[in-house]
C-alpha cells in the first residue's frame, strides 16, 4: 500500500508494470494500476499512463475487480 499518485490522501494497492523488465517498454511499462477496496471483495482500479513531457500521469481508464474470497 502506498499513497495514490494523483490522490496522495488515498492509500492504494499498486500494480507497477515498469518494474518488470521483460514487459514491452513502448506502452506496457508506462502503465501503473492503482486499486482501492470499495466494499469487501470489490476493488475500483485506475489505470495511469506516464506520458513523455507530462509531469503527472494521465488517468486513462477505470476498472473493477471482484473477488469471491
Amino acid at each position: 500500500m502506498e499513497a495514490g499518485r494523483l490522490d496522495p490522501s488515498v492509500d492504494v494497492l499498486v500494480i507497477d508494470y515498469e518494474s518488470v523488465k521483460t514487459n514491452p517498454g513502448l506502452l506496457i511499462r508506462q502503465i501503473r494500476d492503482e486499486l482501492v477496496q470499495i466494499v469487501p471483495g470489490a476493488n475500483l482500479g485506475k489505470m495511469l499512463v506516464n506520458v513523455p513531457g507530462r509531469r503527472e500521469p494521465f488517468p486513462a481508464l477505470y476498472f473493477a475487480l471482484k473477488s469471491n474470497y
